[in-house]
């Protein structure tokens, strides 16, 4: 078992959050469909709108959905996830 499957194993109900930073902080922004082809687990508008009024994510006005740099939550992990090589989109499970 990976450390990647671990961390998801530990944080079940985070399972889509952890994709879904780990893939944002890999691009500029993304689109809800971007997110559910790449992130291989079911991403809804709700739970991103979620992650916008919480801070940790920003939405533009097109609809797309990046990282809010400016919180330190979001910060730390992404460092974190560096730290660790954390991709959980080459070695994801069913």
């Amino acid at each position: 078992m990976t450390i990647f499957h671990e961390i998801e194993l530990l944080l079940p109900k985070c399972r889509a959050r952890l994709r879904i930073i780990s893939f944002l902080s890999t691009v500029e922004d993304a689109s809800l469909y971007e997110l559910n082809s790449y992130c291989g687990i079911k991403i809804t508008r709700k739970m991103l709108e979620e992650m916008v009024n919480q801070g940790f994510l920003t939405k533009t006005l097109v609809n797309r959905y990046k990282l809010n740099m400016e919180n330190e939550v979001i910060k730390e992990l992404v460092r974190f996830f560096k730290k660790i090589k954390y991709n959980p989109f080459n070695s994801a499970q069913p």
